[in-house]
């Protein structure tokens, strides 16, 4: 589903403001700012942000920065419909949560839809990122496996053994 013009807008100005502040063109330091960010609204520290915290986080943001931003996206124009549409567009994996990746994504300084691939100077920002937290995915990793992987990952290596011990 393509955004609506205030989804799109909402994204590519907060990105802006966000990446270039305190950045002095430097994207190491943007992403900086844009981790900083995100660990205040991840209230709950599961490097996740649920629905409300990502609504939450918009609407600051577009509170903080509204004498940058133009009239249409004042805060109280986030409704809960739009922000709904924002958690939409910008939760790639469509789990209903926006995990750090998502919101760098999201926020890219250029006029760009999400979903539409990721700029090359983000690239070192998000393995950096992806090594930090490697404890973290790693153990959400297992979680998983261990929630609804681990019956397939069984029956196999039990289909594997059994010609192994006939022989």
């Amino acid at each position: 589903k393509e955004p609506s013009p205030w989804a799109r807008s909402v994204l590519s100005h907060l990105g802006r403001l966000l990446w270039m502040e305190d950045a002095e063109g430097s994207p190491k330091a943007g992403s900086a700012r844009m981790l900083e960010v995100f660990r205040y609204f991840d209230q709950d520290k599961d490097g996740l942000l649920q629905r409300e915290e990502f609504a939450q986080a918009v609407k600051t943001l577009l509170a903080e920065y509204r004498e940058s931003l133009p009239d249409v996206l004042a805060a109280d124009t986030a409704s809960d419909e739009r922000i709904s549409e924002l958690v939409s567009c910008v939760d790639l994996s469509g789990d209903g949560l926006v995990n750090y990746l998502e919101f760098l994504h999201a926020f890219q300084p250029v006029d760009r839809t999400p979903g539409r691939g990721l700029q090359t100077d983000l690239m070192e920002q998000i393995c950096t990122t992806i090594w930090t937290n490697k404890p973290s995915l790693l153990r959400t990793m297992q979680i998983l496996e261990e929630s609804g992987g681990a019956g397939a990952g069984a029956g196999a290596g039990g289909g594997g053994a059994a010609p192994a011990a006939g022989s």
